[in-house]
């Protein structure tokens, strides 16, 4: 079989569950409407077709609080909360994300109330509300270094958003600091010549810069 004719099928398959979410949807059978959603849901978002899938988490979204399914009404919210982030909808977004936190923390559910504080911090970053958004994030870092551990790779990720963050408030020594630790535990956890590493030297040059730039300004 050749690339094109299996675009084709490939094609024809995601036109076939569309179908399926539309028919499920309008016969109300809710548990299969979340299912084929949830199936769904990385094609649409690889392939930036955000438009389709706020629609049909939307329909997933209903099923869930029609089925009184709390857990899984909290994550297809936090999912088109991300969703209606990408659509630059912060507000809606920012009430999807507060929605669904109160649900995880009801649940215990701390890893994903730790993944929607994050986005919630990435959020208010983009408004430009810089103290909000720390406040996220170390709420975040908190929760994930008392399960994770303190060298796990996502309270990297977290330390370079803090990062960021602390950089725009003009705290350079601690922004500094923020993209060390980044660096500390990707190089403890993959190596010193993975990707991730890379990736966190970048945030120490801005910050160096941003010294320089002060300094001799």
């Amino acid at each position: 079989m050749n690339q094109i004719q299996t675009l084709n099928r490939l094609d024809k398959a995601y036109a076939d569950l569309c179908a399926a979410i539309e028919w499920a949807y309008q016969a109300q059978e809710w548990p299969l409407v979340m299912d084929l959603v949830w199936e769904l849901s990385e094609y649409f978002y690889d392939r930036g077709r955000w438009k389709e899938q706020r629609r049909y988490l939307e329909y997933a979204v209903e099923a869930a609080q029609k089925s009184e399914d709390v857990r899984r009404l909290a994550q297809f919210q936090y999912s088109l909360g991300v969703i209606v982030y990408e659509q630059g909808d912060y507000e809606n977004a920012e009430t999807l994300y507060r929605d669904a936190i109160n649900v995880f923390n009801k649940l215990g559910m701390l890893d994903a109330k730790a993944d929607t504080l994050t986005q919630l911090g990435i959020l208010e970053r983009h408004r430009g509300r810089y103290n909000l958004s720390f406040s996220y994030f170390e709420q975040a870092l908190k929760i994930w270094e008392e399960s994770l551990g303190p060298d796990n790779p996502r309270i990297a990720r977290v330390y370079t958003n803090l990062g960021d963050v602390l950089q725009e408030l003009g705290d350079l020594d601690r922004a500094r600091t923020a993209f060390e630790q980044a660096l500390r535990i990707d190089e403890i956890a993959f190596g010193p010549d993975h990707p991730d590493v890379a990736r966190d030297i970048p945030g120490n040059v801005r910050v160096i810069r941003a010294k320089c730039n002060f300094i001799y300004a």
